[in-house]
């Protein structure tokens, strides 16, 4: 085996260099469409009083959070006594759209499930 020489080391320093550069700069993921979402200014307006689309908001977002779920492998909705209720995250959501009007319930929905997830520190799967 002929002996190392310095160029050698620096070319290789510098592929590595290279190489963690274009992992560093690689473009973020592409914006996801979601389908279906409402502004929070819509669903306040039918959870007060219980308006006619409430029933097809509060479908919408649970949908929504038990596919986070799935697709993350956390526990969201929890067991036992740490099990979370559908009224708990109507609740949790309409303080998010309250907060945030601007807002969609997507954003509402990735809140809570994150604010959730934080709270019992639960690996995914």
């Amino acid at each position: 085996m002929p002996p190392e020489r310095p160029l050698d080391r620096t070319l290789a320093a510098a592929a590595i260099a290279a190489v963690l550069t274009a992992l560093a700069v690689a473009p973020a993921a592409a914006e996801v469409n979601i389908r279906g979402v409402s502004s929070c200014q819509t669903w306040l307006q039918e959870r007060a009083p219980e308006g006619t689309g409430a029933v097809l908001e509060k479908s919408w977002l649970l949908g929504f959070a038990s596919g986070l779920a799935t697709a993350t492998g956390a526990d969201f909705w929890g067991s036992g006594e740490n099990s979370l209720d559908n009224e708990q995250v109507f609740r949790d959501v309409d303080d998010y759209c309250k907060a945030h009007p601007a807002n969609d319930i997507d954003d509402a929905g990735v809140a809570v499930f994150s604010e959730r997830r934080k709270a019992f520190r639960r690996p995914p799967r």
